[in-house]
């Protein structure tokens, strides 16, 4: 009971924010004229928002002490109940607008305030354990949100469902402890840190805006294959595939306690590497696609391990926080790259698709590269304090 109540609210909203980022625009904007834009304005604008939002918690170091820690939660999940609702069921395109922004930034604001106390609440090979399993959770929200909400979960009743059940989360706040302040980005120049806050963000950010493009733009590299005769059913299978393995590669990267960052990131870049270069036929492409999402499983455990290490070791909050809204940066850096490929394309689907390719290959090559100057800090400083 412990581990579920401790664990439930990573995945709820994990789920939740899945959900926001993919089905439920796209079904409420399907129909509406000039669709893609007004799609692209409200994910835009919800990412950009709980990027501030959080932020601002960091700004201020957080809720401080106890009392006003369980104050926020309680109010972030009555607020993002309430939004929920209104995103499902919304009587006009500007009530639906507002409560997208509020629904997301709400969702993003309480699992950095969770997932910060948590941590602070680790003790010794704890906050390893915790990181996996939190990972774990994580991506079995991710997994699945797409088929509820794409199937059964946009009904009066299941929406009200879902809200009662944010709802009671409010006794979660209970279990939690006061958020400490951290040092944000004063542990960037800090001479003990050896540069590695700054080459751990360069590496999730690289990973993922590789995920992000591609679930943007999945349709048209899909298509610029030239070969296929549905390119949208054969991304459904495609999407659904990479999903499954990154969940089977989370659950299986959980029960290591070697470093994960290096293998993942190369493996990631070679899927990529393979992608861009081509792949010939679907058989192909699902297999390339099922190597990276294990690799992008493997990715999220080591990630957030690294991430919970800093927060706990160096007080630096600002990994772990770039860590649980990668979905947000992404979410901004694939609009710009998507905007500018098709800039240069001239609008063919063909060259978008492996303009696409080529932006994958060239971020999951930084990735791997940053990954790997990481580790080579972190075995010279372990040399350095043997000696």
């Amino acid at each position: 009971m412990k581990w579920a109540s401790r664990y439930a609210p990573y995945f709820l909203l994990s789920f939740l924010a899945t959900g926001l980022q993919s089905i439920i625009p796209q079904a409420y904007f399907q129909g509406h004229p000039r669709s893609s834009a007004g799609l692209g304005a409200c994910l835009f604008s919800g990412a950009m928002a709980a990027l501030v939002l959080v932020r601002i918690g960091h700004g201020i170091g957080g809720p401080r002490s106890l009392r006003s820690m369980r104050r926020a939660t309680a109010v972030g999940w009555l607020t993002l109940a309430v939004a929920f609702v209104l995103v499902c069921h919304p009587p006009t395109p500007a009530v639906f607008w507002v409560s997208y922004v509020c629904c997301r930034s709400a969702d993003y604001g309480l699992l950095d305030m969770i997932d910060r106390s948590l941590v602070a609440s680790c003790r010794g090979r704890d906050a390893e354990r915790h990181a996996s399993r939190a990972a774990v959770s994580q991506m079995a929200g991710i997994v699945a949100a797409p088929a509820w909400f794409a199937s059964w979960g946009r009904g009066r009743p299941q929406a009200l469902g879902l809200a009662l059940a944010l709802s009671g989360c409010w006794w979660l706040s209970r279990t939690l402890g006061p958020v400490v302040p951290s040092q944000g980005r004063s542990a960037f120049s800090s001479p003990r840190s050896g540069g590695r806050p700054v080459l751990f963000l360069v590496t999730v950010l690289a990973v993922v805006t590789v995920a992000g493009l591609f679930t943007s733009g999945a349709v048209l590299i899909v298509a610029s294959l030239g070969r296929l005769p549905a390119p949208i059913v054969d991304t459904g299978w495609l999407l659904t595939a990479m999903n499954l393995s990154a969940a089977i590669g989370a659950f299986g990267a959980a029960g290591l306690r070697r470093d994960l960052l290096v293998g993942a990131s190369l493996g990631l870049c070679l899927c990529t590497l393979r992608l861009w270069l081509g792949v010939g036929s679907f058989g192909m492409l699902l297999v390339v696609g099922i190597g990276a999402g294990l690799c992008y499983g493997a990715f999220e455990v080591g990630a957030r391990r690294e991430a919970t290490w800093q927060q706990r070791r160096m007080n630096d909050g600002r990994s772990l926080e770039v860590f649980n809204n990668g979905v947000n940066y992404a979410t901004v850096f694939a609009s710009l790259l998507m905007l500018g490929a098709s800039w240069a394309s001239g609008g063919r689907t063909a060259s978008i698709g492996q303009k696409l390719c080529a932006l994958l290959a060239g971020l999951a090559a930084l990735a791997a590269l940053s990954a790997f100057t990481l580790e080579r800090f972190r075995r010279f400083r372990q040399e350095g304090d043997v000696s």
